[in-house]
């Protein structure tokens, strides 16, 4: 079994759209950890973008990698020049999420110069293109975020756990 699923156009031009001005219209709530501080975002999402952020995205991961899983914080993330992430796994440096299991990020946009997503154990390297669904096993892969370098990058982000 392939350890990453790709879905090119998962969403449409607009729904991304929609998403990167309702991530413009959410309030910042602050969380002081360096990493997150003033980038998330948890808005409330309409029927529509929760059918498909959560349930369409959940099934379809669910179908392939052939497992039940549960969604985990669910939010829009902002990635500016200079942001970048180091490889990590989704368990945390202390093992503080063990029951995140799998990693979903959803490119909003592609304008912008950096930010590919690199699984050195596998040699995998992803150009994030809009409307891309990207589900991988973020507990056992660790996983990094390449620098941007130009422009903004946003994404929909969450983590499955199994059940």
């Amino acid at each position: 079994m392939n350890e990453i699923f790709i879905v090119d156009n998962f969403l449409s031009d607009k729904e991304c759209d929609d998403l990167v001005e309702l991530y413009h219209k959410t309030e910042n709530l602050e969380i002081n950890d360096g990493i997150w501080s003033g980038r998330a975002r948890w808005p409330k999402y309409s029927e529509q973008q929760e059918n498909k952020l959560i349930h369409e995205r959940q099934q379809i991961s669910e179908e392939y990698f052939d497992k039940k899983f549960e969604i985990d914080n669910l939010h829009l993330m902002v990635w500016k020049v200079g942001h970048k992430m180091t490889p990590h796994s989704d368990y945390g440096s202390h093992n503080e999420y063990p029951h995140r299991e799998f990693a979903s990020i959803i490119y909003l946009n592609d304008n912008y110069e950096g930010g590919n997503l690199v699984i050195p154990e596998l040699k995998f390297v992803n150009r994030p293109k809009k409307g891309q669904l990207v589900t991988f096993r973020g507990g056992k892969l660790f996983h990094g975020v390449t620098t941007i370098t130009k422009g903004t990058r946003y994404t929909s982000i969450c983590w499955f756990k199994m059940i």
